[in-house]
């Protein structure tokens, strides 16, 4: 708060220091433009004064030459007047008296200077011609000129004397009116610089006041308590300032405890939900894959029937959490553009089963991987939007397809989804989007009401349904600005893929998804054409099966196939729609996809079994702990470990699995994240120390945990933990687990 008063106080000194330097330079600007027209005015005045001066005395001395030739001539004269030349003598009198015609011109113009010499005879020698053109008498008028002569050159000395007096007056004048001028401009500064000094000192006790007092409060403000605010604001010795300062620092304090303390109680409430949720959901979908086993057609079907929906809680808890998370934190982050795809095909992939329907999803590689929004909002929008359209469709074949493409501003990017729903009548995506929906009436369901309040960093949020005689299509678009993009292309380049499997639109799915990166694609409608055409593929190349084939025991297929592939080291991938998987099939195929799957896991999935060329060490020998203190969860790892070949041991707390670490040396472990009694963070780091004193190499420590937020994995890492699972346990993923990091510790 001092921080904020002294910026404030110093922004005030500082305006005010600008208005003066203003005021002074306007003033200065003023003063030297009336100084600068006045010295033009009377320079030019004094001048035109001068000029004419000189020119007076100029014509003055005019006429004492003309008189002087007029002497000079009449001295020629002996006195007769027949001797002399009277046509040039009248020609020396005309220009005499011309001479004193300009004279007098300019006596009328400075009568000044004349007066104060005295007038010159020059009248009288004009009234002595006109006497001599009576008289002729030569001699009479050389006696009157000597004498007007000698009397004229005393007045012009005098005239020419004045002169340069009153030109020395006039300089030492206008001098003592500068220094004058001077003078009191000095004065009048030296008295607006004194009452300056005396504001700005003033101004500064002011500042250095307040600033104690906003130093002495925020010095307090760091230590004090509500307790010590009301105590501050009855002293009799606050300041009125401090008081107010105080009375709204406790405002504040009250409002932001009482919001702190339903922040703390509704996060304490969503964290316990969703914890909650996912535990029942763990513990019902490990149980239900177990007994599936020994059920009936009709138990598996039931069965099946309850894993989607726990898959549905489960995800709705994690997006619950997610969302509630958001809300007590910034609005607007970066979307992750297939992480947002990957919820929202998991959940519809469920609601789809759930009425029966099956679903087939597509996103073209030109997708930005990030954008800038609220991705829990915009998951629960468009959760919404497909849900619904699902839920009332009369067609069981789905397809959604996701594009990016120019918005009508260059800055934004529009993605696109396009909803399908079907009959049997279209066989690949090509057909659906070949379809004229031109002239058809297009409904909009955006609501946009929720979309205004929901939505943060994107826009123009349209949808549209609408429908032709055996087709629905749903349209959702919206603008974004993207914020980084894919940074890889043809990963899958040189590599030809047989890829088999009855649904036509799903191998339409697949192969495209494949072509995007490169990849030749050869289709197998049947397994037969499979074996007849792997003679086309090379070292390294693959097969990629579905579920969907008809006529063959799939796990005994991929039993013999994945036989006569492996002399030629060509991978065998197979994607499933469904998560009741006999896990013997793991030992068969390299890897195994569920659909609806993401491009980029889809695709680095697959460069990375192509890259790996270890394979799983399943020898007895291999000792697994798995430390659980959950016994359904503890029974359903130790079950999956089991069908996969491996032995392991099981304990049910931390302290137990660090006493087993210092007895065997264990390949990898499974620890519970968070257990009672010593947790499995705690024990990861107390293993990590132990296996550091004793020289031993570090196991593998595979983090399990209910927890989903990517602060929470991070702590695991931290702890000493190489990879974190999250619960429940899938066999698909432990087995890739244990398959890499085994793979690890051979090249180590």
């Amino acid at each position: 708060m001092s921080l904020l008063m002294r910026d404030n106080m110093t922004n005030t000194h500082f305006s005010a220091t600008r208005l003066r330097v203003i005021f002074i330079v306007t003033v200065l600007a003023l003063v030297f433009q009336f100084v600068y027209i006045y010295g033009e005015n009377l320079i030019s005045e004094r001048n035109k004064e001068q000029d004419s001066q000189a020119l007076l005395v100029t014509k003055s001395q005019v006429v004492i030459d003309q008189i002087s030739e007029l002497t000079t001539a009449l001295s020629m004269c002996n006195g007769d007047k027949f001797s002399c030349n009277t046509a040039q003598l009248s020609l020396f009198t005309g220009k005499l008296v011309q001479a004193i015609h300009g004279f007098h011109a300019e006596v009328s113009k400075e009568k000044q200077l004349v007066m104060s010499t005295g007038i010159l005879d020059f009248d009288l020698i004009e009234l002595y011609i006109n006497k001599y053109d009576e008289i002729q008498d030569v001699g009479e008028l050389n006696r009157q000129l000597d004498t007007v002569l000698l009397s004229s050159s005393v007045a012009l000395n005098n005239i020419i004397s004045n002169y340069q007096q009153k030109s020395t007056a006039d300089s030492s004048a206008e001098l003592y009116l500068g220094m004058l001028f001077s003078l009191g401009l000095l004065m009048l500064f030296s008295y607006y610089h004194y009452n300056s000094r005396r504001s700005l000192a003033a101004a500064v006790k002011a500042k250095l006041e307040t600033e104690s007092t906003f130093k002495s409060i925020s010095n307090d403000i760091k230590n004090i308590d509500y307790s010590e605010i009301e105590q501050r604001i009855r002293n009799i010795n606050t300041s009125q300032i401090e008081k107010n300062i105080y009375a709204k620092l406790l405002f504040n304090f009250e409002e932001l405890e009482i919001q702190k303390s339903k922040t703390d109680l509704l996060q304490r409430l969503y964290n316990l939900l969703g914890y909650e949720v996912r535990g029942i959901t763990n513990t019902i979908q490990g149980c239900v894959k177990l007994l599936v086993k020994d059920s009936d057609e009709d138990g598996a079907l039931l069965a099946k029937e309850v894993i989607t929906a726990t898959n549905t809680l489960e995800n709705l808890a994690d997006n619950f959490n997610s969302l509630s998370a958001i809300e007590a934190g910034n609005n607007e982050t970066l979307i992750d553009s297939y992480g947002l795809l990957g919820e929202l095909f998991v959940l519809i992939d469920s609601k789809s089963k759930q009425s029966s329907q099956s679903i087939e999803c597509y996103v073209e590689n030109t997708l930005p991987t990030k954008f800038h929004g609220n991705q829990s909002r915009l998951f629960w929008l468009l959760l919404m939007q497909f849900s619904n359209t699902l839920s009332s469709s009369k067609y069981t074949k789905n397809v959604l397809m996701v594009n990016c493409s120019s918005a009508k501003r260059v800055d934004k990017l529009r993605i696109d989804f396009e909803l399908y729903q079907y009959d049997d009548s279209f066989d690949s995506m090509q057909s659906l989007q070949a379809l004229d929906w031109r002239g058809n009436k297009r409904n909009d369901i955006a609501h946009q009401e929720l979309s205004q309040n929901l939505f943060s960093g994107v826009g123009d949020y349209q949808a549209n349904q609408s429908s032709l005689e055996n087709v629905n299509r749903l349209t959702v678009s919206f603008d974004i600005n993207a914020a980084e993009y894919q940074k890889h292309n043809d990963l899958l380049a040189t590599k030809k893929i047989i890829v088999c499997g009855e649904s036509a639109m799903q191998i339409d799915v697949i192969a495209k998804t494949l072509e995007a990166q490169g990849a030749d694609i050869i289709i197998a409608p049947t397994a037969s054409s499979i074996l007849k055409s792997m003679h086309l593929l090379n070292e390294n190349d693959a097969v990629f099966l579905t579920d969907s084939i008809s006529g063959i025991n799939l796990n005994s297929f991929c039993k013999t196939l994945k036989s006569r592939l492996a002399k030629k080291r060509i991978k065998l991938f197979i994607s499933m729609t469904g998560s009741a998987v006999l896990d013997g099939i793991y030992n068969h195929v390299d890897h195994v996809f569920y659909q609806p799957f993401i491009p980029t896991e889809f695709i680095s999935n697959i460069v990375a079994t192509f890259n790996q060329n270890n394979e799983v060490n399943t020898e007895q020998s291999s000792k697994f702990l798995i430390v659980e203190d959950d016994k359904i969860q503890q029974f359903i790892l130790k079950k999956i470990l089991n069908n996969l070949g491996f032995e392991c041991e099981t304990v049910d707390d931390g302290q137990k699995a660090l006493d087993n670490v210092g007895v065997h040396q264990y390949d990898m472990i499974f620890m519970d994240c968070i257990m009672p009694g010593m947790g499995g963070m705690e024990a990861t780091q107390l293993i990590r120390r132990y296996e550091s004193t004793q020289g031993q190499a570090n196991c593998t420590i595979i983090g399990a945990t209910g927890l989903t937020s990517k602060a929470e994995h991070k702590q695991c890492i931290d702890a000493g933990m190489d990879y974190v699972i999250s619960k429940p346990y899938k066999t698909d993923e432990i087995y890739s687990v244990i398959k890499k990091y085994t793979a690890i510790r051979k090249v180590g």
